[in-house]
């Protein structure tokens, strides 16, 4: 009799954690940051959507100077890190973003630091499927990304227990290739993130960053101070949005954890 009491509480304890009660243990944090050569301190990271976005953003090549100039500007006032997506772009300028970030980083001041994120399409259900996408990113960008990550978790459409594992094992066969030296995770909430960064470490690879959206009014005005930083004076609307901040990424670095 006691032992099978004592089944039960263990058994009702197991219960709890799993499920998160607020009397349960909690797992420890997992430390984001873990590539130490990427470190750095700046209030800005850019982003590159517009590039190509002619739904969203009235995309069209002529635009590209002045898109080029902001990503100059932010760099010129210490922006390393800049944020982009093998699906930037619509139709058939999909891509787009990646050639041309990769057409400024070839005359860049210093180098850039490239997180590019990969489509979690319903098709690429293998490592290699995300292998192969990140080497067609490589060509576009002209020269290794330095983050390579997903661009969103598959259960956003249900299939996250199929589909994520292949990912984060692709991820972390990207950087074993040598085409990326950590993972920069995106768009995942609390649980998901501490599977994504446990699945990539397990797999052998270092996760650096998490980029997420943040609530517009909040990201409306940390990117109005930033612009203030950045550019003097005032840019027109083009170079404004250029730098890629009206969907804000917030970059977790070196210190930050996943509680």
């Amino acid at each position: 009799m006691r032992r099978a009491r004592a089944c039960v509480v263990v058994g009702a304890a197991a219960v709890a954690t799993a499920l998160q009660f607020p009397w349960a243990a909690k797992a420890p944090p997992r430390p984001l940051g873990q590539v130490d050569e990427l470190t750095y301190d700046a209030p800005l990271a850019v982003g590159t959507w517009q590039a190509g976005n002619r739904l969203l953003y009235d995309y069209s090549v002529e635009r590209d100077a002045d898109l080029k100039a902001a990503w100059a500007r932010a760099a010129e006032r210490g922006a390393k890190y800049f944020d982009t997506g093998d699906s930037y772009g619509t139709g058939e300028l999909e891509g787009r973003a990646e050639r041309l970030l990769g057409a400024f980083a070839a005359t860049a001041p210093s180098e850039p630091w490239i997180h590019s994120k990969l489509a979690t399409y319903p098709w690429r259900l293998r490592p290699d499927d995300f292998v192969r996408a990140c080497e067609a990113s490589r060509d576009r960008l002209g020269r290794p990304v330095t983050l390579v990550g997903q661009h969103w978790s598959a259960e956003t459409y249900g299939l996250g227990a199929v589909q994520d594992p292949a990912v984060y094992r692709g991820l972390a066969k990207c950087c074993d290739a040598g085409l990326a030296k950590g993972v920069g995770l995106s768009n995942l909430g609390p649980a998901g993130l501490r599977k994504g960064v446990d699945a990539v470490n397990a797999a052998g690879a270092r996760v650096a960053t998490h980029a997420t959206a943040t609530p517009r009014p909040p990201a409306r005005e940390r990117f109005r101070a930033a612009r203030a930083s950045i550019e003097q004076p005032a840019p027109d609307e083009a170079r404004v949005g250029g730098l890629g901040q009206r969907r804000a990424a917030r970059k977790l670095r070196t210190g930050q954890a996943v509680d």
